[in-house]
């Protein structure tokens, strides 16, 4: 089955909170929120989010998949129907253009984060 994981690494504007994340086809995301500062783990389980894989599927065709750099806060795996594996390291948000199909894949990912973060569920 096709899928696409996110493990989206603490920044300074998420205290410390990290994210590792599937998201289903069917909009489903199951993961957790993880703080190694305090240590602590809250998982998230079938949670929806309406639209969002296919967003994030045509997001990833857009970008090209890259090599490990030592600057990496998110890493984006997408497995295809047909057993493909691609994975795409990007930097920091900051790092690009306002309107670059990579500031818009952190937007995306940053509206699961943050609401996930919010609940913390």
């Amino acid at each position: 089955m096709s899928n696409i994981r996110v493990r989206r690494f603490s920044s300074a504007s998420s205290e410390g909170w990290e994210m590792d994340c599937f998201i289903l086809p069917n909009d489903e995301t199951n993961g957790e929120l993880i703080d190694y500062k305090h240590r602590g783990v809250i998982d998230f389980i079938g949670k929806s989010e309406p639209g969002i894989f296919k967003r994030l599927d045509s997001l990833l065709n857009e970008i090209s998949p890259g090599s490990k750099g030592e600057d990496v806060k998110m890493v984006v795996g997408r497995l295809k129907e047909d057993k493909t594996k691609i994975h795409y390291y990007l930097r920091a948000a900051e790092s690009y253009s306002q309107n670059s199909s990579e500031a818009k894949l952190w937007a995306t990912i940053d509206t699961i984060f943050f609401k996930r973060l919010e609940r913390k569920v």
